[in-house]
Protein backbone atom coordinates (compact mmCIF):
# COMPACT_ATOMS: atom_id res chain seq x y z
CA UNK A 1 0.00 0.00 0.00
CA UNK A 2 1.30 3.63 -0.83
CA UNK A 3 1.79 4.69 2.69
CA UNK A 4 0.06 8.24 1.63
CA UNK A 5 -2.78 5.96 1.66
CA UNK A 6 -2.86 4.85 5.43
CA UNK A 7 -4.64 3.88 7.10
CA UNK A 8 -7.64 4.20 5.11
CA UNK A 9 -6.87 1.40 2.59
CA UNK A 10 -5.82 -1.05 5.27
CA UNK A 11 -9.42 -0.86 7.00
CA UNK A 12 -10.75 -0.79 3.36
CA UNK A 13 -9.24 -4.06 2.18
CA UNK A 14 -8.84 -6.25 5.48
CA UNK A 15 -6.26 -8.16 5.02
CA UNK A 16 -5.40 -11.69 6.38
CA UNK A 17 -1.30 -10.51 6.52
CA UNK A 18 -0.15 -6.93 6.21
CA UNK A 19 3.59 -6.66 5.58
CA UNK A 20 6.34 -3.90 6.46
CA UNK A 21 9.09 -4.58 4.54
CA UNK A 22 11.65 -1.22 5.36
CA UNK A 23 11.72 2.10 6.89
CA UNK A 24 14.06 4.71 5.47
CA UNK A 25 15.11 8.74 4.52
CA UNK A 26 11.44 8.28 2.68
CA UNK A 27 8.45 10.95 1.98
CA UNK A 28 10.32 13.32 4.38
CA UNK A 29 8.83 16.03 3.27
CA UNK A 30 5.52 14.84 4.12
CA UNK A 31 6.33 12.56 7.26
CA UNK A 32 9.35 15.09 8.09
CA UNK A 33 11.59 12.14 10.31
CA UNK A 34 11.97 8.47 10.08
CA UNK A 35 10.13 7.72 13.45
CA UNK A 36 6.96 9.66 11.88
CA UNK A 37 7.55 7.17 8.72
CA UNK A 38 7.63 3.99 10.82
CA UNK A 39 4.44 4.97 12.85
CA UNK A 40 2.62 5.77 9.54
CA UNK A 41 3.69 2.51 8.06
CA UNK A 42 2.83 0.69 11.06
CA UNK A 43 -1.05 1.49 10.39
CA UNK A 44 -1.03 -1.23 7.99
CA UNK A 45 -1.10 -3.28 10.92
CA UNK A 46 -4.55 -1.13 11.96
CA UNK A 47 -6.64 -3.47 8.76
CA UNK A 48 -5.82 -6.73 9.71
CA UNK A 49 -9.02 -9.46 9.76
CA UNK A 50 -9.42 -11.05 13.17
CA UNK A 51 -6.81 -13.41 13.62
CA UNK A 52 -4.47 -12.05 11.00
CA UNK A 53 -0.40 -12.01 11.04
CA UNK A 54 1.78 -8.85 10.79
CA UNK A 55 5.05 -9.75 9.44
CA UNK A 56 8.06 -7.00 9.59
CA UNK A 57 11.57 -6.37 9.05
CA UNK A 58 13.44 -6.61 12.46
CA UNK A 59 16.58 -4.85 10.99
CA UNK A 60 14.09 -1.98 9.81
CA UNK A 61 14.97 1.40 11.64
CA UNK A 62 12.76 1.66 14.26
CA UNK A 63 11.37 -1.76 14.35
CA UNK A 64 10.14 -1.26 17.60
CA UNK A 65 7.39 1.08 16.85
CA UNK A 66 6.27 -1.84 14.38
CA UNK A 67 6.40 -4.43 16.78
CA UNK A 68 4.55 -2.33 19.42
CA UNK A 69 1.84 -1.31 16.52
CA UNK A 70 1.95 -5.33 15.47
CA UNK A 71 1.09 -6.68 19.17
CA UNK A 72 -1.73 -4.27 19.70
CA UNK A 73 -3.43 -5.11 16.00
CA UNK A 74 -2.47 -8.51 14.84
CA UNK A 75 -2.95 -11.92 16.66
CA UNK A 76 0.04 -13.04 15.80
CA UNK A 77 3.36 -11.46 14.73
CA UNK A 78 6.33 -12.83 12.36
CA UNK A 79 9.63 -10.83 12.03
CA UNK A 80 12.33 -11.18 9.66
CA UNK A 81 15.90 -10.00 9.13
CA UNK A 82 19.48 -10.16 9.77
CA UNK A 83 18.49 -9.80 13.79
CA UNK A 84 19.53 -12.66 15.57
CA UNK A 85 15.94 -12.51 17.13
CA UNK A 86 14.21 -12.19 13.65
CA UNK A 87 11.55 -15.51 13.64
CA UNK A 88 12.90 -15.80 9.87
CA UNK A 89 16.38 -15.36 9.99
CA UNK A 90 19.31 -14.48 6.81
CA UNK A 91 21.92 -16.37 7.57
CA UNK A 92 24.33 -16.21 4.33
CA UNK A 93 23.56 -14.53 0.68
CA UNK A 94 26.15 -15.48 -1.89
CA UNK A 95 25.68 -12.48 -4.46
CA UNK A 96 27.91 -15.08 -7.24
CA UNK A 97 25.21 -17.87 -7.53
CA UNK A 98 22.28 -16.59 -5.74
CA UNK A 99 22.27 -19.37 -2.97
CA UNK A 100 20.35 -18.10 0.42
CA UNK A 101 20.26 -19.86 3.32
CA UNK A 102 18.04 -19.39 6.22
CA UNK A 103 16.65 -20.35 9.69
CA UNK A 104 12.66 -20.56 9.83
CA UNK A 105 11.94 -20.94 13.93
CA UNK A 106 15.22 -23.16 13.92
CA UNK A 107 14.39 -24.96 11.07
CA UNK A 108 17.33 -24.52 8.49
CA UNK A 109 16.52 -24.31 4.65
CA UNK A 110 18.15 -23.01 1.39
CA UNK A 111 17.52 -21.83 -1.78
CA UNK A 112 18.60 -19.96 -4.86
CA UNK A 113 16.80 -16.43 -5.77
CA UNK A 114 16.88 -15.23 -9.62
CA UNK A 115 17.44 -11.58 -9.09
CA UNK A 116 20.43 -10.61 -7.23
CA UNK A 117 21.23 -8.72 -4.15
CA UNK A 118 20.81 -9.05 -0.36
CA UNK A 119 17.85 -6.62 -0.42
CA UNK A 120 16.08 -8.93 -2.59
CA UNK A 121 17.13 -12.46 -0.52
CA UNK A 122 15.62 -10.03 2.27
CA UNK A 123 12.83 -9.57 0.20
CA UNK A 124 12.37 -13.16 -0.34
CA UNK A 125 11.88 -13.77 3.49
CA UNK A 126 8.81 -11.38 3.73
CA UNK A 127 7.42 -13.87 1.53
CA UNK A 128 8.13 -16.73 3.38
CA UNK A 129 6.99 -15.22 6.20
CA UNK A 130 3.58 -14.39 4.36
CA UNK A 131 3.37 -18.22 3.56
CA UNK A 132 3.96 -19.50 6.86
CA UNK A 133 1.20 -17.47 7.71
CA UNK A 134 -1.15 -18.39 5.33
CA UNK A 135 -0.36 -22.18 6.94
CA UNK A 136 1.19 -23.49 3.70
CA UNK A 137 4.38 -25.18 3.22
CA UNK A 138 7.30 -22.87 2.33
CA UNK A 139 9.37 -25.97 1.10
CA UNK A 140 6.68 -26.07 -1.55
CA UNK A 141 7.33 -22.79 -2.90
CA UNK A 142 11.06 -21.81 -2.22
CA UNK A 143 11.72 -23.07 -5.85
CA UNK A 144 9.99 -20.59 -7.68
CA UNK A 145 12.43 -17.80 -6.15
CA UNK A 146 15.28 -18.88 -8.58
CA UNK A 147 12.51 -18.00 -11.84
CA UNK A 148 11.71 -14.65 -10.58
CA UNK A 149 12.02 -11.63 -12.79
CA UNK A 150 12.84 -8.24 -11.49
CA UNK A 151 10.78 -5.22 -13.28
CA UNK A 152 12.14 -2.77 -15.54
CA UNK A 153 13.73 0.20 -13.74
CA UNK A 154 13.98 -2.12 -10.41
CA UNK A 155 17.17 -3.31 -11.38
CA UNK A 156 16.85 -5.20 -14.71
CA UNK A 157 20.07 -5.93 -16.83
CA UNK A 158 19.68 -4.47 -20.32
CA UNK A 159 22.69 -5.00 -22.83
CA UNK A 160 22.21 -1.43 -24.92
CA UNK A 161 24.43 0.70 -27.17
CA UNK A 162 25.47 4.03 -26.20
CA UNK A 163 27.40 5.92 -29.33
CA UNK A 164 27.86 2.65 -31.17
CA UNK A 165 29.49 0.89 -27.72
CA UNK A 166 28.07 -1.80 -26.34
CA UNK A 167 27.39 -1.73 -22.41
CA UNK A 168 25.89 -3.57 -19.80
CA UNK A 169 23.21 -1.10 -18.45
CA UNK A 170 21.94 -1.53 -14.70
CA UNK A 171 18.64 0.33 -14.66
CA UNK A 172 17.70 1.52 -11.65
CA UNK A 173 15.84 4.32 -12.66
CA UNK A 174 12.32 4.09 -11.16
CA UNK A 175 12.65 5.40 -7.82
CA UNK A 176 15.74 5.96 -5.47
CA UNK A 177 16.04 6.76 -1.48
CA UNK A 178 19.04 6.98 0.86
CA UNK A 179 18.26 3.15 1.23
CA UNK A 180 17.69 1.57 -2.10
CA UNK A 181 20.87 3.69 -3.56
CA UNK A 182 23.18 1.87 -0.93
CA UNK A 183 21.27 -1.78 -1.27
CA UNK A 184 21.67 -1.15 -5.50
CA UNK A 185 25.26 0.09 -5.09
CA UNK A 186 26.24 -2.92 -3.01
CA UNK A 187 24.45 -5.42 -5.56
CA UNK A 188 26.51 -3.82 -8.39
CA UNK A 189 29.65 -3.78 -7.15
CA UNK A 190 29.35 -7.56 -5.87
CA UNK A 191 27.74 -8.45 -9.65
CA UNK A 192 30.40 -6.10 -11.49
CA UNK A 193 33.70 -7.45 -10.16
CA UNK A 194 35.57 -7.95 -13.26
CA UNK A 195 34.24 -5.07 -15.41
CA UNK A 196 34.94 -1.37 -15.62
CA UNK A 197 32.57 0.14 -13.51
CA UNK A 198 30.24 3.20 -14.10
CA UNK A 199 28.14 5.15 -11.23
CA UNK A 200 25.23 7.35 -12.73
CA UNK A 201 22.72 8.65 -10.30
CA UNK A 202 20.57 11.39 -10.05
CA UNK A 203 18.50 13.40 -7.26
CA UNK A 204 16.89 11.19 -4.62
CA UNK A 205 14.04 13.54 -3.89
CA UNK A 206 11.15 14.35 -1.19
CA UNK A 207 14.01 13.58 1.37
CA UNK A 208 12.80 17.03 3.37
CA UNK A 209 15.22 19.34 5.53
CA UNK A 210 18.45 16.70 5.32
CA UNK A 211 18.63 16.19 1.82
CA UNK A 212 21.85 17.83 1.23
CA UNK A 213 23.68 15.45 3.92
CA UNK A 214 21.51 12.35 2.93
CA UNK A 215 23.16 13.25 -0.24
CA UNK A 216 26.71 14.13 0.61
CA UNK A 217 26.36 10.17 2.43
CA UNK A 218 26.39 8.28 -0.24
CA UNK A 219 29.96 9.27 -0.46
CA UNK A 220 31.47 5.82 1.14
CA UNK A 221 28.64 3.47 -0.54
CA UNK A 222 29.97 4.75 -3.81
CA UNK A 223 33.72 4.37 -3.44
CA UNK A 224 32.33 0.88 -2.01
CA UNK A 225 31.67 0.24 -5.57
CA UNK A 226 35.89 1.07 -6.92
CA UNK A 227 34.06 2.87 -9.59
CA UNK A 228 36.47 3.74 -12.46
CA UNK A 229 34.29 6.64 -12.70
CA UNK A 230 30.77 8.59 -11.37
CA UNK A 231 28.39 10.88 -13.25
CA UNK A 232 26.09 12.91 -11.25
CA UNK A 233 22.58 14.65 -11.96
CA UNK A 234 20.58 17.64 -10.54
CA UNK A 235 20.88 20.38 -7.77
CA UNK A 236 20.92 17.85 -5.08
CA UNK A 237 24.06 15.68 -6.05
CA UNK A 238 26.37 18.68 -5.67
CA UNK A 239 26.37 17.31 -2.00
CA UNK A 240 27.71 14.46 -3.48
CA UNK A 241 30.23 15.88 -5.92
CA UNK A 242 32.11 17.94 -3.58
CA UNK A 243 33.13 15.31 -1.81
CA UNK A 244 34.08 13.03 -4.80
CA UNK A 245 37.53 12.20 -5.11
CA UNK A 246 39.17 14.05 -8.32
CA UNK A 247 40.43 10.58 -9.75
CA UNK A 248 36.49 9.31 -9.93
CA UNK A 249 34.68 12.13 -11.02
CA UNK A 250 32.97 12.21 -14.13
CA UNK A 251 30.86 15.05 -14.93
CA UNK A 252 28.15 16.98 -12.88
CA UNK A 253 25.55 17.51 -15.05
CA UNK A 254 22.11 19.41 -15.38
CA UNK A 255 19.98 17.75 -18.15
CA UNK A 256 19.70 14.42 -19.61
CA UNK A 257 21.11 15.76 -22.97
CA UNK A 258 24.25 17.37 -21.14
CA UNK A 259 24.69 14.07 -19.47
CA UNK A 260 24.00 11.77 -22.66
CA UNK A 261 26.50 13.65 -24.70
CA UNK A 262 29.26 13.42 -21.91
CA UNK A 263 28.44 9.56 -21.60
CA UNK A 264 28.71 8.99 -25.52
CA UNK A 265 32.21 10.46 -25.42
CA UNK A 266 33.56 8.90 -22.17
CA UNK A 267 32.31 5.47 -21.59
CA UNK A 268 33.74 2.26 -23.00
CA UNK A 269 32.66 -0.67 -24.77
CA UNK A 270 31.58 -3.23 -21.96
CA UNK A 271 31.75 -1.06 -19.30
CA UNK A 272 28.68 -2.19 -17.02
CA UNK A 273 26.94 1.07 -15.88
CA UNK A 274 24.94 1.59 -12.85
CA UNK A 275 22.15 3.98 -13.30
CA UNK A 276 19.71 5.28 -10.50
CA UNK A 277 17.66 8.12 -9.42
CA UNK A 278 14.43 9.25 -8.14
CA UNK A 279 11.77 8.96 -11.50
CA UNK A 280 11.13 13.04 -11.64
CA UNK A 281 14.62 13.23 -12.83
CA UNK A 282 13.42 11.37 -16.25
CA UNK A 283 16.31 8.72 -15.89
CA UNK A 284 13.87 6.11 -16.61
CA UNK A 285 12.59 8.10 -20.36
CA UNK A 286 16.41 7.73 -21.22
CA UNK A 287 17.09 4.28 -20.35
CA UNK A 288 13.79 3.33 -22.59
CA UNK A 289 15.60 5.23 -25.53
CA UNK A 290 19.03 3.73 -25.75
CA UNK A 291 17.14 0.25 -24.77
CA UNK A 292 14.94 1.34 -27.89
CA UNK A 293 18.04 2.23 -30.17
CA UNK A 294 19.61 -0.75 -29.33
CA UNK A 295 16.40 -3.03 -30.29
CA UNK A 296 17.26 -2.90 -34.18
CA UNK A 297 21.05 -4.44 -33.41
CA UNK A 298 21.33 -7.89 -35.71
CA UNK A 299 20.30 -10.92 -33.43
CA UNK A 300 21.94 -14.41 -33.94
CA UNK A 301 22.16 -17.81 -32.40
CA UNK A 302 25.15 -19.66 -31.49
CA UNK A 303 25.78 -23.46 -30.32
CA UNK A 304 28.72 -23.53 -28.44
CA UNK A 305 30.94 -26.34 -26.81
CA UNK A 306 33.31 -25.72 -24.30
CA UNK A 307 36.51 -27.54 -22.88
CA UNK A 308 38.80 -27.50 -20.13
CA UNK A 309 39.39 -28.64 -16.90
CA UNK A 310 36.61 -28.13 -13.67
CA UNK A 311 34.65 -26.91 -16.85
CA UNK A 312 31.71 -30.14 -16.08
CA UNK A 313 30.83 -29.16 -12.46
CA UNK A 314 27.43 -27.16 -11.25
CA UNK A 315 29.97 -23.59 -10.71
CA UNK A 316 30.74 -23.62 -14.19
CA UNK A 317 27.22 -23.66 -15.67
CA UNK A 318 25.94 -21.40 -13.10
CA UNK A 319 28.46 -18.91 -13.95
CA UNK A 320 27.51 -19.70 -17.41
CA UNK A 321 23.93 -18.41 -16.64
CA UNK A 322 24.90 -15.07 -14.78
CA UNK A 323 27.00 -14.30 -17.54
CA UNK A 324 24.17 -14.87 -20.48
CA UNK A 325 21.58 -13.19 -18.44
CA UNK A 326 23.80 -9.88 -17.59
CA UNK A 327 24.65 -9.20 -21.56
CA UNK A 328 21.09 -10.23 -22.28
CA UNK A 329 21.44 -13.39 -23.97
CA UNK A 330 18.93 -16.18 -23.37
CA UNK A 331 19.39 -20.09 -23.80
CA UNK A 332 20.62 -22.94 -22.40
CA UNK A 333 23.71 -25.00 -21.24
CA UNK A 334 24.18 -28.58 -20.17
CA UNK A 335 27.21 -30.98 -19.59
CA UNK A 336 28.34 -34.11 -22.11
CA UNK A 337 29.66 -37.31 -21.20
CA UNK A 338 32.69 -36.63 -22.77
CA UNK A 339 33.69 -34.04 -20.29
CA UNK A 340 32.41 -30.94 -22.33
CA UNK A 341 30.12 -28.31 -22.11
CA UNK A 342 27.38 -27.79 -24.59
CA UNK A 343 25.65 -24.57 -25.02
CA UNK A 344 22.58 -22.69 -27.01
CA UNK A 345 23.52 -19.01 -26.80
CA UNK A 346 20.50 -16.24 -28.23
CA UNK A 347 21.30 -12.50 -28.93
CA UNK A 348 22.56 -9.48 -30.36
CA UNK A 349 25.48 -10.12 -31.68
CA UNK A 350 27.50 -7.46 -30.16
CA UNK A 351 26.69 -9.18 -26.87
CA UNK A 352 27.28 -12.41 -27.83
CA UNK A 353 30.99 -11.56 -29.00
CA UNK A 354 31.41 -10.11 -25.22
CA UNK A 355 30.58 -13.13 -23.71
CA UNK A 356 32.93 -14.89 -25.96
CA UNK A 357 35.33 -12.93 -24.46
CA UNK A 358 33.77 -14.13 -20.97
CA UNK A 359 34.36 -18.15 -22.05
CA UNK A 360 37.66 -17.72 -23.75
CA UNK A 361 38.77 -16.78 -18.93
CA UNK A 362 35.70 -18.57 -17.66
CA UNK A 363 35.64 -18.80 -13.57
CA UNK A 364 38.35 -18.77 -11.10
CA UNK A 365 37.94 -21.84 -10.38
CA UNK A 366 37.78 -23.57 -14.14
CA UNK A 367 40.44 -23.56 -17.12
CA UNK A 368 38.81 -23.53 -20.36
CA UNK A 369 40.77 -24.71 -23.18
CA UNK A 370 39.15 -24.38 -25.82
CA UNK A 371 34.91 -22.74 -27.30
CA UNK A 372 33.56 -24.10 -30.33
CA UNK A 373 31.13 -21.40 -31.64
CA UNK A 374 28.56 -22.32 -34.71
CA UNK A 375 25.68 -20.41 -36.13
CA UNK A 376 22.33 -21.75 -36.20
CA UNK A 377 18.91 -20.79 -37.15
CA UNK A 378 17.24 -22.18 -34.19
CA UNK A 379 16.65 -19.28 -31.55
CA UNK A 380 16.74 -19.66 -27.60
CA UNK A 381 13.60 -19.33 -25.55
CA UNK A 382 13.59 -16.21 -23.63
CA UNK A 383 15.38 -16.53 -20.07
CA UNK A 384 18.21 -18.88 -19.01
CA UNK A 385 18.57 -22.47 -18.09
CA UNK A 386 20.34 -25.15 -16.95
CA UNK A 387 19.73 -28.70 -18.42
CA UNK A 388 19.67 -31.99 -16.50
CA UNK A 389 20.07 -34.11 -19.69
CA UNK A 390 23.01 -34.62 -20.87
CA UNK A 391 24.17 -36.05 -24.88
CA UNK A 392 26.94 -38.72 -25.82
CA UNK A 393 27.18 -36.28 -28.88
CA UNK A 394 26.81 -32.95 -30.33
CA UNK A 395 26.11 -31.41 -33.67
CA UNK A 396 28.97 -29.09 -32.71
CA UNK A 397 31.06 -32.25 -33.51
CA UNK A 398 30.06 -31.66 -36.81
CA UNK A 399 33.23 -29.11 -38.95
CA UNK A 400 32.75 -25.56 -36.80
CA UNK A 401 33.94 -22.47 -37.08
CA UNK A 402 36.86 -22.13 -34.57
CA UNK A 403 37.01 -18.48 -33.45
CA UNK A 404 40.73 -17.11 -32.86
Amino acid sequence: MAVSALPEAAHLLRSDVAVVTAISEAHMESLHSVEETARAKAQIFLGLNEGGTAVLNRDALHADILLEAAIIHAAHTITYGRHEDADVRLLDYDHETGLTKISIFGTLIEYRLGPSGEHNALNSLAAICAIHALKEDVSRFTDFFRHLELVRGRGTTEQVLLGRKPITLVDQSYNANPLSMKAALADFGSRFKDSRRVLVLGDMLELGPTEASLHADLLEPVLKTDPEAVYLFGPMMTHLWARLPEAVRGAHVSSIGQLRAVLVTDIQEGDAVLIKSSRATGFEKFVASLVKESSSAPSESWRVTISGTAVHGVGFRQWLKKRSLSHGIDGWVRNRTDGKIEALLSGHKTDLDHLYTHLRSGPSKAEVSQVLMRRVSIKARPGFRIRQDRVISSTLNRPSRRRP
